[in-house]
């Protein structure tokens, strides 16, 4: 297979779209907020960070937050275009410390690693939305290979999909239909339907990837402490690994989007102003705020 030295320039641009716009985005929403706690991440006592990795993975749950969620557009009519956020996929790469990049270009931190649950195995899991209020409850339960949902206090269970492993591939039906099957290879992953291939993820050696999207081929390096994704978009451990920085390649210099530091029990992720998110631990929940407001709690109810 032949691989471009260069990214598209139309998917540059388009990323670089994407990125810039959830930061506007996430500036315009905080604007009317209070920013997070800055006497609490300036006095936090930090604590290092796992190294980054790149490795192919899966996570076929939906059960992640958002570092950095893409949008797309929608036309509704001639006249009307919709902004809504681009689905998840279950095929990306663990980048090591709970960091989830799938191929439709989202990052997140998987669930399953925030709350020490494997999710090839039985769980039950709790979302609360505006805890304070509990207005929106939904639970998760995975049972014999099988996800279900339901909506506290009703009972009925709704079928989400059925998972099949065949030593190190995986097929997810729902009903009698297959959704998708991903299998893994010496060198590669491949994501594919019942009769035809999607995406492909070819792995040349232990740190550079290659994700052939079939009409543009992307490359992924990890190099020294830095992983760069798509080629425009990048992340940085620090020297003393205590620190990552999200940032975007520019024209003159790079930007940092946001910066992502942890103690014990409490994560912080916020960009230059102080707005952004909030991680706490406590026991079995895990919390998100959204700067000063507790908006999320999950809760592991049992593995």
């Amino acid at each position: 297979m032949a691989i471009p030295s260069d990214l598209k320039k139309a998917n540059y641009i388009q990323m670089k779209n994407s990125i810039i716009l959830v930061a506007i985005l996430l500036v315009v929403f905080c604007s009317a907020c209070s920013t997070l706690n800055i006497t609490e991440i300036r006095n936090l006592e930090k604590r290092g960070f796992d190294p980054l990795r790149l490795k192919p993975g899966v996570e076929p749950n939906d059960l992640r937050i958002d570092i950095n969620r893409q949008t797309r557009d929608n036309r509704v009519n001639d006249s009307t275009t919709q902004t809504e956020s681009t689905p998840y996929h279950p095929l990306g790469f663990d980048l090591g410390n709970g960091l989830f990049y799938d191929i439709s270009g989202n990052l997140s931190i998987r669930i399953d690693y925030l709350l020490n649950y494997s999710c090839e195995h039985d769980f039950v899991i709790e979302r609360i939305d505006n805890p304070e209020r509990k207005k929106s409850i939904t639970k998760y339960t995975f049972h014999n290979d099988s996800l279900m949902i339901s909506f506290p206090p009703k009972e009925k269970m709704h079928f989400l999909y059925h998972s099949t492993k065949l030593g190190d591939s995986l097929s997810v039906m729902n009903k009698k239909r297959l959704e998708y099957a991903i299998v893994k290879r010496d060198s590669s992953v491949v994501y594919r339907g019942e009769r035809r291939v999607w995406n492909t993820i070819f792995q040349c050696d232990h740190d550079i990837c290659y994700l052939d999207k079939k009409r543009e081929v992307n490359k992924f390096q990890k190099i020294g402490k830095e992983i760069h994704l798509e080629g425009f978009y990048f992340i940085v451990e620090s020297e003393d690994g205590k620190t990552l920085e999200f940032k975007s390649h520019g024209r003159k210099h790079d930007t940092t989007i946001f910066t992502f530091i942890k103690g014990d029990k409490e994560w912080f992720i916020y960009d230059s102003k102080y707005f952004g998110r909030k991680f706490e631990f406590k026991d079995n929940d895990f919390l998100v705020y959204l700067n000063n407001r507790l908006v999320t709690k999950y809760r592991l109810i049992e593995k």
